[in-house]
């Protein structure tokens, strides 16, 4: 007994080996590519979005973490920006790293969820870390905006933790709540994150015991609370909302597009074909789930189908009349999206443990090697977001490259002449961006204080100085 216990000990050991391993690589890899394609500077809506209401309260004492763009409200992003802004001379490179420990806490927390719901599952992390350190999603493009994306995607699993802990006590219910703010005040999408947290509450609506059924009626009246607040604040923007194009093929093309999005395929109706199989399977699985009274165990996953859903719908009733510009497939959807994935990716590791038990007949036999089959064939179509997150990473390192070159005595492109560095000539009197620059460089902040960055800027002052020397 002792010996088979010994066995089965090791067993158990190596293969939470295995896993940790698997994820480690995963993680490494992805730090790895933010590591390689960090820039310390704000780069596009890096600064509207984010560094320039941080720069001008600490430099000015101008207020407005606050303000909002359109119906966004990165007040998170903001707040968490700060310090590092303020103590580190205006380092965003720094904030690179935070995405990492963002997407590294969210993969911790589904394994929390996943030992709640099923010990079992634990090899499922490493195919779930696989969509959530994919480079695709970051592309190494924003510093901070990125973080708008992934903070709801940290509140939104942190919310199914807490109320998924039994029982719900008003420390959960409280981290819930503020992990909804979190979400909501990080961008709009975040508001979705108020869903979740009905959804997972509605089973303590219909059960027996009024000590659990308190908890529905309590989230009622904060969503109404935040939603007046939200409304206060952004009462001076306002964006189309497209409800006549919902029940249109549009919107329907814009929804698989979006639950698709953490992979790349060449052609359009694949992204589709994608998106439609992952809605049928979800629609099979509440079946199955439902039928085997199996859907309470695992309802923390049908959770984030739900809320991957509704983030798609809301993000077509307000981007779908762009869908020239915005098919439903862009990389920071990608955040939400996954969520998607990572249920379906759970639940299909359920049904596998399901029909391998006796009796094994050839129909259950036939359905573990197509759930198989589906785990890996999600496994490969990550394999082009991967190549495209690296291919963009060097895109757009490049792109910033050149771009801030113009700020130096060596610039690597003709300024004047750049579509993206031109704008800021022009409206050079009013730019936000150059006041910000000529700060930074007074100042010796930012990428002006980087040893590499001013090398160049050294030898040509060198070689002026000996142009001038001579001269004279």
């Amino acid at each position: 007994m002792t010996s088979a216990g010994g066995f089965l000990m090791y067993n158990i050991s190596k293969k939470n080996f295995l896993i940790f391993t698997s994820i480690s690589i995963l993680a490494i890899h992805a730090l790895i590519f933010l590591n390689t394609f960090k820039i310390n500077y704000p780069y596009g809506a890096d600064n509207s979005d984010v560094f320039k209401s941080v720069f001008y309260f600490i430099t000015e004492n101008n207020f407005t973490l606050f303000a909002n763009k359109g119906l966004h409200l990165t007040i998170f992003p903001k707040i968490v920006a700060y310090p590092n802004l303020l103590l580190n001379s205006f380092d965003v490179g720094n904030l690179f790293y935070l995405q990492w420990i963002v997407i590294s806490l969210t993969v911790y927390v589904l394994y929390l969820i996943l030992k709640q719901t099923d010990k079992n599952l634990f090899w499922t992390l490493i195919p779930i870390s696989a969509f959530l350190y994919s480079p695709l999603t970051t592309s190494g493009y924003w510093s901070a905006t990125i973080l708008a994306w992934l903070f709801p995607m940290l509140g939104i699993t942190m919310i199914v933790y807490f109320l998924n802990r039994k029982p719900i006590r008003i420390s959960s219910f409280s981290l819930s709540a503020f992990f909804a703010i979190f979400a909501t005040f990080s961008i709009m999408i975040g508001v979705i994150s108020w869903i979740t947290g009905l959804i997972m509450l509605t089973p303590k609506l219909l059960g027996k015991k009024f000590a659990e059924k308190k908890w529905f009626f309590l989230w009622i009246p904060i969503i109404i609370s935040v939603g007046f607040l939200y409304l206060h604040l952004t009462s001076s923007s306002s964006e189309p909302i497209s409800y006549e194009l919902l029940f249109s093929y549009t919107s329907f093309s814009f929804i698989t597009h979006f639950l698709a999005s953490s992979f790349r395929l060449k052609f359009e109706f694949l992204m589709v074909f994608v998106g439609t199989a992952s809605l049928v399977l979800s629609g099979l699985y509440v079946f199955y789930f439902t039928k085997k009274n199996l859907i309470k165990q695992y309802f923390p996953w049908f959770v984030l189908l739900s809320t991957a859903l509704t983030g798609a719908v809301m993000a077509a009733l307000g981007r779908m009349q762009y869908v020239d510009t915005h098919m439903g497939n862009d990389p920071y959807y990608t955040t939400i999206s996954q969520l998607f994935q990572i249920g379906l990716i759970v639940l299909s590791g359920k049904l596998i443990y399901e029909f391998r038990k006796p009796p094994k007949t050839f129909t259950k036999k036939f359905v573990v090697c197509l759930l198989i089959l589906l785990l890996i064939s999600q496994m490969i179509l990550l394999i082009p977001s991967y190549y495209s997150g690296w291919e963009r990473g060097y895109h757009y390192f490049e792109e910033k490259n050149n771009f801030f070159s113009c700020y130096s005595l060596s610039p690597q492109i003709n300024c004047a002449y750049d579509e993206n560095f031109r704008y800021e000539i022009a409206n050079s009197a009013t730019s936000d961006s150059l006041r910000i620059a000529n700060y930074l460089l007074e100042h010796n902040l930012s990428i002006f204080i980087e040893k590499e960055f001013n090398e160049k800027n050294t030898r040509s002052l060198e070689k002026f100085n000996d142009y001038f020397d001579n001269g004279r």
